[in-house]
């Protein structure tokens, strides 16, 4: 384990020597987790390409649509026999989308759970409570690194799959 702390530190530490001059540890650190939601949404993408067929996907979601209007359809015209069978189809459907969507998981984990195992322990070693001021004080209006990560990965992980042309 420490030759991969010693990688994600080479890695990912120095990103936190891209905040403004003058910029405390919350800052930096705040670079470094983004750093570590960009190489998680990085991994997870480029494995999702790499495992996944659009076009399968786009198949499921077609026939997912028509198997919803054809349930609609005999839901209306009070036909219980049609509709259980309707929906068997829809939950058979549903589940070879899974799956098929489940392998990239898989081989995705290991390297997210290890940057994990590395961030909590950077940012957890860093003695910092709140990371961002959020303006939703009838939520929470502090984030500490995990809320930061979460951000950070929704912000960096859309144009990533836009940008590799990976779709959901």
């Amino acid at each position: 384990m420490d030759a991969v702390d010693s990688v994600l530190n080479a890695t990912l530490l120095p990103l936190g020597t891209f905040a403004p001059v003058g910029a405390g540890e919350r800052q930096q650190a705040m670079l470094v987790i983004m750093g570590a939601a960009a190489l998680v949404s990085l991994i997870s993408t480029v494995v999702y390409k790499m495992f996944v067929d659009p076009e399968e996907m786009r198949g499921y979601k077609t026939k997912l649509e028509k198997l919803q209007k054809e349930l609609q359809k005999h839901q209306k015209d009070n036909q219980p026999k049609k509709v259980s069978e309707v929906f068997s189809k829809i939950t058979e459907t549903q589940m070879e989308m899974m799956n098929t969507s489940m392998k990239p998981t898989f081989f995705s984990m290991l390297p997210i759970i290890t940057i994990f195992m590395w961030l909590r322990s950077y940012a957890g070693g860093l003695q910092l409570e709140t990371l961002a001021y959020i303006p939703f004080p009838f939520i929470y209006d502090k984030l500490g690194w995990l809320g930061w990560y979460i951000m950070s990965s929704m912000a960096v992980s859309f144009p990533l799959r836009k940008l590799m042309g990976v779709e959901h």
